[in-house]
């Protein structure tokens, strides 16, 4: 019972010891700035449309959506990786969880051109625009559809950054707002909606038919095969040896319902 007891009292020392220690709040600084702005085309003064991005690099927060990246770092921190702001649909972002500070911030793969940035967050709330280049501008889109479903897109193509080839000029369909390249996009193996290196930048039309069949398959079947609203835009990809990889740039999305295409703008 003795040895019992004299175990028991040592446990308690211990314990007095390295309570202050197990119970210690953690130091770190609570986030005390919040930040907001648009990725802005220098030569429009209207913000750059981007896409979403993928699953694991959508971020949401307050019942917004964002996605995409831009990079950005810290300065003034050794080896401080890299911090992700995602943007909206379109040309949007919304922090509101940040530091106050001085950070530079470094495009990567994305669908326009611009020098490294540096600039200062204060404590508090902070609106920071980046005036960009998109390496191409998707202009006077026009958007029809007939009585049996059929959409067609006329468009005009700028290259914003010299260099930049125009390689695939495409019309986008999908049953949500998020729609762009790849996935995302239902209308990928009709011949009408893409067209390669266009020998015309000016007027080119796209089209995509709900029952347009191809070596006896309907092609478009998955995106029609139910009567619901469509979101469709188009896209761009140009080639340019300044940026890493494909970067799409687009037109706005838009809505089709009952024969009546609507810009979306609640992003």
């Amino acid at each position: 019972m003795k040895k019992i007891a004299t175990i028991l009292s040592c446990t308690i020392a211990l314990f007095a010891m390295t309570s202050c220690d197990w119970f210690k709040l953690d130091n770190l600084d609570a986030w005390d700035a919040s930040v907001e702005g648009k990725i802005i085309d220098q030569g429009t003064n209207e913000p750059v449309q981007m896409e979403q991005g993928n699953a694991l690099s959508v971020y949401e927060k307050y019942g917004e959506q964002y996605d995409h990246t831009n990079q950005l770092g810290e300065k003034g921190w050794d080896g401080n990786s890299p911090v992700n702001w995602y943007v909206k649909n379109n040309g949007t972002y919304v922090n509101k969880l940040t530091f106050a500070g001085k950070y530079e911030m470094e495009t990567r793969n994305l669908n326009f051109y611009a020098e490294r940035v540096a600039f200062e967050l204060k404590k508090g709330s902070n609106t920071v625009d980046f005036k960009v280049t998109p390496y191409l501008r998707v202009k006077n889109v026009q958007l029809s559809a007939t009585s049996a479903n059929v959409i067609t897109a006329k468009c005009d193509i700028e290259v914003a950054v010299p260099g930049t080839t125009v390689s695939v000029v495409e019309l986008c369909i999908y049953p949500d707002r998020w729609v762009r390249h790849g996935n995302g996009n239902n209308a990928l193996n009709d011949p009408m909606a893409k067209v390669t290196n266009p020998s015309s930048l000016t007027g080119i039309t796209l089209e995509i038919d709900p029952k347009r069949v191809v070596k006896d398959v309907e092609v478009n079947r998955s995106e029609f095969q139910y009567d619901r609203p469509h979101y469709v835009r188009i896209a761009a990809l140009g080639l340019n040896s300044k940026k890493s990889g494909d970067a799409y740039n687009y037109s706005a999305v838009y809505k089709l319902e009952n024969g009546t295409f609507t810009e979306v703008t609640d992003w």
